[in-house]
């Protein structure tokens, strides 16, 4: 978001300043009223939805189903509905903006949200719900390697099959995140394409669950001038102890290596038509190990 910028206060200005020396209104006739401005329709407020619906995750990323969704105030307070075993949701009533729910299971520490309205209108509602147990201490400074699958010999280089990176765990800033549950971990140590050198990372009591791909990867290494090695992948594992010293679980996922003609832009892109070579090795045993330094 922009602050208003000091050309823009001078345009102003200069623009006040024109109106006053060369009005630009139209000349009035003796007797004749002036034209009336055109008339303005006020914003309308936004209907109540009819129906809404949305999904609950523990603060690992699990779905929770048995949930007991309850609109606790409004028109239609005390209506509620259960979550599926997906963790979705679809309660009817008249709900507005101002309308608080509530979502409540035994084992977890209960939440309220209100719903949003998303580009065309409808309405939705998401939260996300902390176990009672509390989260494994995880923050502070690792080591992070990925190794691939010894499958994939064949067809990645030699080079790309494993990679060390410093890193460090922090709390996430998103808003509204349960304290001590998720985090963003930061690699350094290599160059990586923009916005692709870091992931997340979720706990719920001693569960951890890591992911490093949303619909693409989100780790791109630059590994030589127009070569690029790009890690998409998740993985979840149980941890002993109030706190994480390691971690070493295999994921699925995949190592992709694109060698192109030039430098690629800030988006990972590996078309065909700029490839030199291109290897992809897709597994359930790749690993991932962190080690707490």
């Amino acid at each position: 978001m922009t602050n208003t910028t000091l050309t823009g206060i001078v345009v102003l200005m200069l623009a006040s300043g024109a109106a006053g020396c060369n009005d630009s209104r139209p000349p009035t006739i003796p007797g004749v009223p002036p034209p009336s401005p055109p008339a303005t329709t006020p914003p309308q407020p936004t209907p109540p939805a009819a129906s809404v619906s949305g999904y609950v995750y523990d603060s690992a990323f699990r779905p929770v189903g048995g949930v007991k969704i309850e609109a606790v105030d409004g028109a239609s307070a005390g209506v509620s509905t259960t979550t599926n075993g997906s963790g979705g949701f679809a309660l009817s009533g008249t709900f507005d903006e101002s309308v608080t729910f509530r979502a409540s299971k035994d084992g977890y520490i209960a939440a309220t949200a209100t719903l949003k309205r998303n580009m065309s209108g409808g309405a939705s509602l998401s939260f996300t719900l902390t176990v009672v147990a509390a989260p494994v201490a995880i923050a502070g400074d690792y080591t992070v390697t990925f190794v691939a699958d010894s499958a994939c010999a064949g067809n990645l280089p030699e080079g790309v099959r494993e990679r060390i990176y410093p890193a460090t765990i922090s709390q996430s800033t998103y808003p509204g995140a349960p304290p001590q549950t998720q985090f963003n971990v930061t690699l350094t140590g290599a160059p990586f394409l923009p916005g692709h050198g870091s992931f997340y990372l979720g706990v719920a009591g001693d569960y951890v669950a890591i992911f490093f791909g949303d619909h693409g990867p989100l780790v791109v290494e630059q590994v030589a001038p127009n070569a690029y090695l790009a890690l998409d992948g998740w993985t979840a594992v149980f941890v002993e102890g109030p706190a994480v010293s390691t971690i070493s679980a295999p994921f699925e996922g995949s190592f992709e290596y694109c060698d192109l003609k030039s430098a690629m832009g800030s988006r990972y892109d590996c078309p065909s038509a700029q490839v030199i070579s291109k290897a992809r090795c897709e597994s359930k045993n790749h690993r991932l190990v962190l080690t707490r330094r």
